[in-house]
């Protein structure tokens, strides 16, 4: 296959797994996919309400190890949760550490930014992610995933840069943790009914990117 060749809703049949896969987002880098359940004579992540991680791998590998099927279209449900348009990462800076500054506000989070890490140049006009809602799962102290936390954007409208890395500090910075490895956002899966995305460093906890 070539990567033109991908698209979301995409079912293949890869040679190191007897299930189909459906790609539900993709980038050159990563693709997540949801995986064919035969006992229960569906797709695993048929239920929305809940929370769930994506399988992924990289996309050259699929690529070089898989063939096409057919398209299973997502629904406009399905659409609405996995939300395939939004990046699968925001946000990557070595240059930073999530304990370094907890504000208490926009504000406070913008000055400490400028002073402290001029290098990374970032705004309330950069978009970061283009939803009302998304859910931040910080790491614990060894580095285990902790609860998802829903946090809604101010303009009730979509996350800035700067907004969406000052919630992510707020909710990461208090936790205690001898983990210092930069600052990035990952997608994970879903909860509640909204796109959950993973605080980590500068490099994905999947060693892909």
């Amino acid at each position: 296959m070539e990567f033109e060749d991908l698209s979301v809703g995409l079912v293949v049949q890869t040679d190191w797994d007897a299930r189909p896969f459906r790609i539900l987002a993709f980038d050159r880098a990563e693709f997540l996919y949801d995986c064919w359940w035969p006992h229960v004579g569906g797709w695993g992540l048929q239920n929305l309400r809940g929370k769930a991680y994506y399988y992924r791998t990289s996309t050259q590998f699929l690529l070089t190890r898989a063939k096409i099927l057919r398209v299973d279209p997502l629904t406009d449900a399905e659409r609405l949760v996995h939300r395939p348009d939004l990046p699968l990462r925001v946000l990557r800076f070595a240059e930073l550490e999530w304990g370094d500054a907890v504000a208490s506000s926009l504000d406070e989070f913008s000055s400490w930014l400028s002073a402290s890490a001029p290098a990374v140049s970032i705004s309330k006009d950069d978009l970061a992610l283009d939803i009302p809602v998304v859910a931040l799962a910080p790491f614990g102290p060894k580095g285990g995933l902790k609860k998802p936390i829903s946090v809604a954007a101010s303009n009730v409208a979509n996350f800035s840069s700067l907004e969406l890395l000052w919630q992510a500090a707020s909710i990461q910075g208090p936790i205690a943790s001898k983990l210092r490895h930069g600052v990035g956002i990952y997608r994970l899966g879903y909860a509640t009914g909204h796109p959950l995305f993973y605080l980590w460093g500068c490099h994905d906890r999947a060693g892909i990117v």
